[in-house]
């Protein structure tokens, strides 16, 4: 195990001050604890490696470290364009986005869960006002309600999901179930709307104006029984508001089309009640009294405000393009609900009874039933789909136009639109069939480097196992307690494949640095084992120290550094020289099982490998794919899981397969807003989809009546994917937004050339930026960073090392050196594990102890000018 041993020193101590102290008398100091910078500009390597002409093996290791470590600092953040602000679309107009900056609406999330409650600080259309009346004045505000915090309202759920509508067409949608009111709009008179009853009538009302979504209303009539605690109020609004005289001619213009009207017959109200008849575009109506309306043959209709009427002439208030509306409640001092969450009262659109539409008018009788006091308005609209019994609305519309009474939305500009699924970018997990009997498995990791092609699991010629059919796959290490001095510890041979992560699989989370490398080859003359990195199949090298301590060990490196961790390594001393490797990083091999954490944060359980075999037993394993709860919006809901099963088939083949039960999810339930599903495409057969509560879309390839072997591979997004759910009342233009980008880390590969030799550099020293591997002896360019010491290795001594920092000018050099190989390559150990050794140093040297690669020793001198 790697011990880290860093000793802050005031001074240098010891007989490490003979060596360090020939080396930057009268040099400009660099600041250790400060590199790479000045070496990484704008994300590029900017400058040279310079290593001796007849440098030593171990030199030239180093300077690969030291090169490696630069590469995988050599990265720039580049912005992506998606459709839209960061893949949103937009509404502009009066519309309100169903989410908060802290609270996407997620798949299958009640909108009433993420905003319970509208008002005008949301939508304009919800503003209040004032209304004054003879008896008094009262302010008045309106309210959109989908859910309240005990959710009493019982207001029927809507959210978005993937599913069939009613045609068989697989989509996401904005669901709501036809089974209950889905929303509530109230309307509350903070000091009660008093008027006088006269009549039957509540006549202080008539002709007052108040706003429903965004529309202004005029009181046109009302009527009350006190006795049997009924009311009734109609109220009307239109396009064209306008007054004719009995004769009178005037044309309108409505969306774009002209109407041509005439007050052709207005009565005289000592013949009976006051009525008006009028000719649209030659059209006549019926004779129409106050409140009344009339359809006309385009559907627009015409409505009477007020008649106004004399021995002499008449003169009609009208609306034109009207909409009018009508509230009875049959018991107006009680807001209860029934068993449907409906009111008792009932409404009138137009001409038209809604069914799916109930009211409760909250009022009370003052001054001994002179007059009456209106508190609050309460209306709801039954989910009632117009083609089958759920209401399916895709991308792009709106609720009303999928409602068997849309004029029930109360306001002709209000609606409820989904725009889709907000736009995220994705990367493939995969298990891909190879033939009938193998698998291979593709993944992203958390950085973005992709594993594709990896050998899975296969049965073929009837061995089911781990791997293909000459090599395996391994996320386990052997079953041996803190030593390595067991044969059995030696499973990883050449070719095998096995997989690196920071946690064991019980504590992996979404953080963890997971890939998947191969075992190529081992020069035990160098003592250089060579690995391939299966994401960009590019060769690795470590070295290996001996180790003495047992027969079954050949030697051990602790300095197996991938994507930024360390692994320890040991090498069997056997026939093809095994490999024990600690695939968590802990140090040991005592059979720790990892996983893979993919980008976007959900990681990879394999299954269950039995620590140092890669058979399986007949009958097949569960793979598991988690999303932990740390990456949902509301990370207190708990992690989603979804797994399939791999198994063995006859005629020696492998097979996989999962269900819409194999699936738990923090959002997921019972109803058809929040199922998980996955489900077969009619329109290509052999597939079955479904998204993940995270929005991780799930491709089952099950083909029928077919030899091809199934397949699945998820898309994972790389953040939780929202729904776009909008409250409009108005006109609204739907658009992409401004320009949107998301951000992704790209590698700049170190240009060829960035290595060359002493012999090649001649003035490079003041004119580029160097790290200089090798001492003097070995590195002319060395020997002149010391200012050419007489005595090539004066200073030097067994054991140790040094990284000196100067500043040459605008460059800095770094000189890498210890008295032979193994010394230099230790300290570019440290150089190349900067973050562990340097952050903390003081100055711009530092001693490295280096008798035993596995456990370096840094030694900080401070700044030596």
């Amino acid at each position: 195990m790697k011990v880290r041993n860093i000793i802050h020193k005031a001074a240098v101590l010891g007989s490490a001050g003979t060596m360090m102290g020939a080396t930057v008398m009268g040099a400009l100091a660099y600041d250790l604890a400060d590199y790479p910078a000045q070496y990484i500009v704008d994300g590029n390597f900017d400058g040279k490696i310079v290593v001796g002409e007849k440098a030593a093996t171990g030199d030239v290791l180093g300077s690969i470290d030291i090169a490696a470590s630069l590469q995988a600092r050599s990265i720039t953040s580049e912005a992506v364009e998606v459709p839209g602000a960061v893949g949103e679309v937009s509404l502009t107009g009066d519309a309100f986005r169903i989410e908060t900056s802290s609270d996407l609406l997620e798949l299958r999330e009640d909108l009433g869960a993420v905003y319970d409650t509208l008002t005008d600080s949301e939508l304009e259309a919800l503003r209040g006002g004032t209304i004054t009346t003879d008896e008094e004045s009262t302010e008045y505000n309106q309210y959109l309600r989908f859910e309240d915090a005990t959710n009493t309202l019982t207001l029927q759920a809507m959210a978005v999901n993937y599913a069939q509508d009613e045609e068989d067409v697989l989509g996401d949608y904005l669901i709501i179930e036809d089974s209950a009111p889905f929303f509530e709009w109230e309307i509350e008179f903070t000091e009660g709307l008093e008027s006088a009853v006269t009549s039957g009538e509540l006549a202080d009302l008539e002709d007052e104006v108040f706003n429903i979504f965004g529309t202004d209303f005029t009181f046109v009539n009302s009527a009350i029984d006190t006795s049997a605690d009924d009311v009734t109020l109609e109220f009307m609004a239109g396009d064209v508001s306008d007054t004719l005289r009995e004769g009178e001619t005037k044309t309108y213009t409505i969306d774009g089309v002209d109407y041509e009207v005439t007050a052709i017959f207005i009565s005289d109200p000592n013949s009976g009640s006051a009525e008006a008849k009028f000719a649209v575009n030659g059209e006549i109506t019926d004779s129409l009294g106050d409140g009344d309306t009339d359809t006309l043959n385009n559907g627009l209709q015409i409505g009477v405000r007020d008649l106004l009427v004399n021995s002499r002439e008449g003169v009609v208030e009208f609306f034109l393009g009207a909409n009018k509306v009508q509230f009875t409640d049959t018991n107006y001092g009680s807001a209860t609900l029934d068993s449907n969450g409906e009111y008792a009262g009932t409404v009138e659109i137009g001409n038209e009874n809604i069914e799916d539409a109930s009211i409760a008018i909250v009022g009370q009788e003052l001054s001994s039933g002179a007059n009456f006091e209106i508190t609050s308005i309460k209306y709801r609209l039954k989910a009632d789909a117009a083609v089958g019994s759920t209401i399916y609305v895709p991308s792009g519309m709106g609720v009303r136009e999928f409602l068997d009474e849309p004029d029930g939305m109360l306001s002709p500009t209000f609606d409820i639109r989904y725009e889709g699924l907000k736009s995220v970018p994705t990367t493939e997990l995969s298990l891909q069939a190879r033939s009938d009997h193998s698998y291979e498995l593709t993944a992203t990791n958390i950085r973005g480097k992709e594993f594709s092609g990896v050998p899975f699991v296969t049965n073929k010629d009837g061995t089911f196992k781990w791997g293909d059919d000459d090599d395996d796959f391994w996320f386990r290490e052997s079953a041996v307690t803190g030593t390595v001095a067991n044969a059995s510890a030696y499973t990883i041979t050449d070719d095998d494949y096995f997989v690196l992560s920071e946690s064991v699989i019980a504590s992996a989370n979404e953080k963890d640095d997971s890939a998947i490398m191969r075992y190529d080859d081992i020069d035990t003359s160098d003592r250089i084992i060579t690995f391939t990195d299966m994401s960009t199949g590019e060769s690795r090298q470590v070295t290996y120290v001996p180790d003495t301590s047992d027969t079954d060990i050949l030697g051990n490196a602790s300095n197996f550094v991938v994507e930024g961790n360390t692994y320890s390594v040991w090498v069997g001393n056997a026939t093809g020289w095994p490999l024990a490797i600690d695939l968590n990083g802990d140090g040991d091999v005592n059979g720790d099982e990892v996983g893979f954490t993919v980008r976007g944060g959900g990681y990879l359980d394999f299954g269950t490998q039995t620590a140092g075999t890669s058979g399986l037993a007949s009958g097949g394993f569960y793979v598991n794919f988690t999303i932990p709860a740390e990456q949902f919006d509301d990370s207190t809901l708990g992690d989603e899981a979804f797994w399939w099963n791999v198994t063995d088939a006859t005629g020696n083949e492998v097979t996989l397969s999962t269900s819409s039960s194999n699936h738990v999810g923090p959002l997921a339930g019972s109803d058809t807003w929040d199922t998980f599903d996955i489900i077969n495409d009619d329109n290509n057969d052999d597939h079955d989809f479904g998204y993940l509560d995270y929005g991780a879309m799930v491709d089952y390839y099950n083909p029928s009546g077919s030899n091809d072997a199934n397949e699945l591979s998820i898309m994972m997004p790389q953040a939780q994917v929202g729904a776009q759910v909008f409250v409009v009342a108005g006109v609204t233009e739907r658009g992409a937004g401004s320009a949107g980008s998301v951000q992704r880390d790209v590698v700049n590969p170190i240009s060829v050339g960035m290595a060359v030799l002493d012999s090649d550099a001649d003035g490079f020293l003041g004119s580029e930026n160097l790290i200089i591997v090798g001492g003097p002896c070995a590195n002319s360019v060395a020997s002149a960073f010391l200012d050419n010491p007489a005595v090539c290795g004066e200073g030097f001594e067994p054991g140790k090392a040094m990284i000196s920092a100067k500043e040459f000018g605008s460059t800095v050099a770094i000189l890498v050196a210890g008295y032979e190989a193994q010394e230099t390559l230790g300290a570019s150990y440290v150089l190349a594990d900067y973050a562990t050794y340097l952050a903390d140093v003081e100055g711009s040297e530092v001693e490295v102890v280096a008798t035993d690669l596995s456990d370096l020793q840094v030694s900080s001198a401070g700044s030596m000018e």
